[in-house]
């Protein structure tokens, strides 16, 4: 039932366009329609100075999405894409979803006890930032690694703004991208 992007879809569910949503831990529903974003260009760069004061030896240890995750939150480049700050850390892993329902083409899903992970949650004053994070660009991937989070976290802290961000690090060229996404 992993399908993280629309090519893990098996052929039956592109050629009569579904995808696969959980609803409750274990079942799911099959929905007609494109349960996934394509990802924007990337049309600016900018270089961040880090506000790290000393070399961090424990950080380059490994490359996996939380290292450089970690490492765009630490250096303050995080912060400074959002424009808000302090954000601390408060969030991360695994946990089941609270109740909450949405509609896709005219069918309601009603989703209960789900299991979601955020890669990472940071939490300001005003708000939740959640994360999703991958290494390399995908081409795309499901809107329900960002919404059920989202929802989820509106019922947990229903008096803070939840923003949704999309985040790659590419090894390659070494840079840090953020998508900022409103639902």
């Amino acid at each position: 039932a992993k399908m993280d992007s629309s090519a893990d879809l098996p052929p039956i569910f592109k050629k009569h366009g579904y995808f696969l949503l959980p609803v409750k831990n274990g079942k799911y529903a099959i929905v007609r329609g494109d349960g996934f974003h394509r990802l924007e260009n990337t049309s600016s760069a900018t270089n961040h100075i880090s506000r790290i004061k000393f070399p961090l030896t424990t950080a380059g240890r490994g490359s996996s999405e939380m290292q450089y995750l970690d490492y765009s939150f630490n250096s303050g480049a995080l912060e400074n894409v959002l424009g808000m700050q302090p954000l601390y850390q408060s969030i991360r892993g695994r946990e089941f979803s609270k109740e909450f329902r949405f509609s896709v083409n005219k069918t309601l899903l009603e989703v209960s006890s789900v299991q979601l992970e955020v890669d990472s949650g940071l939490e300001g004053e005003d708000s939740i930032v959640l994360i999703e994070a991958k290494i390399n660009n995908p081409e795309d991937f499901i809107i329900r690694q960002l919404f059920y989070p989202y929802n989820h976290f509106k019922v947990v802290s229903p008096d803070k703004v939840i923003i949704p961000v999309f985040f790659t690090y590419e090894p390659a060229t070494k840079t840090y991208n953020f998508w900022i996404y409103e639902i």
